[in-house]
């Protein structure tokens, strides 16, 4: 495992410092510690050697990038205490890590635990450090306008090969597996990084590339979820566009639009892609189906065990439970589904309807506390961000990946960045974290 994150890191260092920012990563990684490295390499490291060969490779090399990055932390101010958002997010875990005493199955739910652990730590590393005079926002855009534009190119390799050796149709694609391991994960990825382009950075110049190339991969991979979930974030530019008037739009924004008309125009145009992601025929998909009864089955669990849930990460031991009748998939290929594809319906089934109410409020205090925000960019990358985020959430299972719960957890920690009003006056050491 450790021979992939090292073969991983030098290979990623070698692009990079083709492109000539090489003195840029020296002065961020002062500036943020490890986790820079974290950003630039943990969407392309992994270990064939594991049946998931993404998962644990990934979250051991988060782990590792913030135990050195919290000894960055030094000489700061640190928090005045534990504002609401804080302390939501520690009883969510703490109610995760109770919750394994009900459950069937402990290491499903230890590895869901240490999952969630991982984002709360990414989230306190970011509330603490951002209040560092030496942490500036740009320099995490820098990383994420690199990070998106090497996506984008590695993304299109993958497509293209697949292209040539199968073709484009949905079914060829399924055959796409890295850097994410699905087609599905790979296009939400895309998706949820491009809010970051939106704030200027050393590299802004890239995302007159990266984006389009983006955009593209979103469309031509063909995931509904990663396609409402552009939908939702260009409503909120529209609302935002709205309400800041028009004196407030910019080149950047004009070319998102062009470039997601010209797509829309071009998948509705061909025929296969275009009847995929129309709305209007979700409902009659076999997809749809399954996951409506998927969901069905999943509320008989939610109401056999309301309050306290079935235990950490042990919606799939229980689901078997519900019966076969009616899931063709699970009775003529063998096969059992592992995720609900709604994570919202999947903390409810693990955590009881408590934990899925500690859940939401996070969102709901976190999109609060950046309203409040006066850096208008850091805003407006929460938005887009959370908007994407919440509807993948709804047809998908973004909190399991660890590329993906990096940057939800670090989007978290900007919304309570320039909040004064602590509840609990007690500051955690970073050490605690370690």
């Amino acid at each position: 495992m450790a021979t992939y994150i090292i073969f991983g890191s030098h290979l990623t260092r070698l692009i990079y410092s083709i492109l000539g920012i090489y003195p840029f990563l020296k002065d961020t990684l002062k500036s943020i510690g490890p986790m820079v490295l974290v950003f630039l390499i943990l969407p392309f490291v992994m270990d064939p050697t594991l049946s998931d060969r993404y998962f644990v490779v990934r979250m051991l090399l988060l782990a590792i990038g913030l135990i050195g990055s919290f000894y960055f932390i030094k000489n700061i101010k640190y928090p005045k205490g534990l504002n609401l958002l804080d302390i939501l997010i520690l009883l969510f875990i703490s109610w995760q890590w109770l919750s394994t005493f009900w459950a069937i199955n402990f290491s499903e739910a230890l590895t869901n635990n240490i999952r969630f652990t991982l984002g709360g730590s990414v989230y306190f590393f970011w509330r603490y450090h951002s209040g560092s005079s030496r942490f500036k926002l740009e320099q995490l855009t820098g990383i994420m306008h690199i990070v998106g534009l090497v996506y984008a190119i590695v993304a299109w390799i993958g497509i293209i090969h697949i292209g040539i050796e199968y073709g484009l149709s949905n079914k060829d694609l399924y055959r796409l597996q890295f850097p994410a391991g699905h087609k599905s994960l790979i296009a939400e990825f895309a998706l949820l990084i491009l809010p970051f382009l939106f704030i200027d950075s050393q590299f802004k110049k890239l995302k007159w590339l990266s984006t389009p190339l983006l955009l593209g991969s979103i469309i031509l991979l063909q995931s509904r979820a990663a396609f409402l979930g552009l939908l939702a974030m260009l409503f909120v530019g529209l609302f935002l566009l709205i309400k800041e008037r028009r004196n407030q739009i910019k080149g950047y924004h004009i070319l998102v639009v062009l470039m997601v008309l010209i797509g829309t125009i071009f998948t509705f145009k061909n025929q296969p892609i275009g009847e995929r992601l129309n709305i209007g025929n979700y409902l009659n998909s076999q997809t749809a189906r399954e996951r409506i009864l998927t969901w069905d089955k999943t509320l008989d669990l939610i109401k056999d065990n309301p309050l306290m849930g079935v235990g950490s990460g042990n919606w799939k031991i229980h689901f078997p439970s519900t019966g076969l009748d009616k899931q063709w998939v699970l009775e003529n290929r063998d096969i059992i589904f592992t995720r609900v594809h709604n994570d919202y319906l999947e903390i409810a089934t693990e955590t009881g309807i408590s934990g899925l109410i500690v859940w939401m409020l996070i969102l709901i205090v976190g999109l609060y506390y950046a309203s409040s925000l006066q850096d208008r960019n850091l805003k407006q990358l929460i938005y887009f961000f959370l908007a994407g985020y919440l509807f993948i959430s709804f047809f998908d299972f973004p909190k399991e990946r660890i590329e993906i719960n990096l940057l939800f957890w670090t989007v978290l920690g900007f919304c309570s960045v320039h909040t004064t009003r602590p509840i609990l006056k007690i500051s955690i050491p970073w050490f605690v974290f370690l």
